[in-house]
């Protein structure tokens, strides 16, 4: 095999072991990004529950604001 013809194999072989990186990274990253959202979602879904559940505590005490001592944090 000439110098010629092993600089083209050695060529291929980098563009298809760059393409396979290529396509990891893009699989990885579209990972990230889902979980992200669904990170996302969740905290939002969270978010609208405890409102809710204020929204109910403060309907069932007529409006009322109360005032609890937790005492100190644990």
């Amino acid at each position: 095999m000439t110098s010629a013809a092993k600089r083209v194999a050695r060529d291929i072989k980098s563009e298809a072991g760059l393409a396979e990186w290529t396509s990891k990274i893009k699989a990885m990253q579209q990972q990230v990004d889902a979980d992200e959202e669904a990170e996302q979602r969740s905290l939002e879904e969270e978010i609208a529950a405890s409102r809710l559940a204020r929204l109910r505590r403060s309907h069932v005490t007529g409006g009322r604001s109360r005032t609890r001592s937790l005492g100190p944090c644990k």
